[in-house]
């Protein structure tokens, strides 16, 4: 694997990945009950948050979550309270949150899942957050769409050196 770009699979994979849901998202009604998108959206949210650091990718996520644009990123990310200083720093939590099993699945009127709700403690330097977030199904997919985007954008712009 030395002369494989981390770039160039991080690029592929978010592109495959946004393929992937977007196929699983338009073919939901085609076929009912054998696709379970929100295992689907919510594996691929795990995958782009983890993966980058597997990678070693240094991404500049500084970017305020507040300056993110509302139409590609869902409100509840934007309008996040307690706010968080930095898209980068709000990654972070969200992969401290899944790994540590501080997240729930929430129920609709149908029994079916209709949102996912991340949270707990985020040790930031200097400032420990207790935070909560409840996405709904069609947020998780606008955050997965999103986070897929950026990856694809940020590669296709980086030249890696190792």
């Amino acid at each position: 694997m030395a002369n494989v770009n981390p770039d160039r699979i991080m690029q592929e994979f978010a592109a495959r990945t946004r393929k992937n849901i977007l196929h699983i998202k338009t073919g939901k009604e085609r076929f009912r009950h054998d696709v379970f998108e929100v295992t689907e959206v919510f594996n691929s949210l795990l995958s782009l948050i983890v993966l980058p650091e597997a990678l070693k990718l240094d991404p500049p996520l500084n970017t305020a979550l507040e300056r993110l644009s509302r139409d590609r990123w869902p409100e509840a990310i934007i309008n996040l309270s307690p706010p968080f200083p930095s898209l980068g720093v709000f990654l972070y939590c969200m992969r401290h949150s899944i790994a540590h099993g501080d997240f729930a699945f929430r129920p609709g009127r149908d029994g079916e899942i209709a949102s996912v709700e991340f949270g707990g403690s985020c040790r930031l330097p200097r400032n420990p957050t207790e935070w909560l977030l409840e996405l709904t199904v069609d947020d998780l997919f606008m955050f997965v769409f999103a986070l897929c985007d950026m990856w694809v954008n940020f590669c296709e712009n980086t030249t890696f050196k190792r």
